[in-house]
């Protein structure tokens, strides 16, 4: 399922560090996901920052292990990235990248305080 959320894509959100601790336990691991699409997109967005850069591109098992840090459920955590187009999938799907149009948003939102 693609959404198409232009509307509130991040571009300099000034809430993002607060909301984001909102979300991780003391470990730094995700406790749970936003009910509110905003913020889950807010939290997804940091997410994606924290697990690649906007050169990389890695397989799935890469991608899963940098999830494992924050999260058990890391094949829920790429699907949302994903469905969110967040990360974006090579064509053959065995490669994930930080999608093109969030590159720059992403690493703002993650590093911005």
């Amino acid at each position: 399922m693609v959404h198409e959320f232009e509307s509130v894509r991040i571009r300099k959100h000034p809430a993002a560090p607060e909301l984001v601790a909102r979300y991780l336990d003391a470990a730094g691991r995700l406790t749970v996901l936003p009910a509110k699409q905003n913020k889950r997109i807010v939290l997804l967005t940091w997410l994606a920052a924290q697990v690649l850069t906007a050169e990389e591109q890695v397989a799935e098992k890469t991608l899963n292990d940098r999830l494992a840090h924050f999260a058990d459920d890391v094949a829920m955590l790429r699907r949302y990235l994903v469905d969110y187009q967040l990360l974006m999938r090579t064509p053959g799907g065995a490669q994930y990248t930080l999608a093109a149009s969030h590159c720059h948003d992403t690493a703002k939102a993650g590093t911005e305080s």
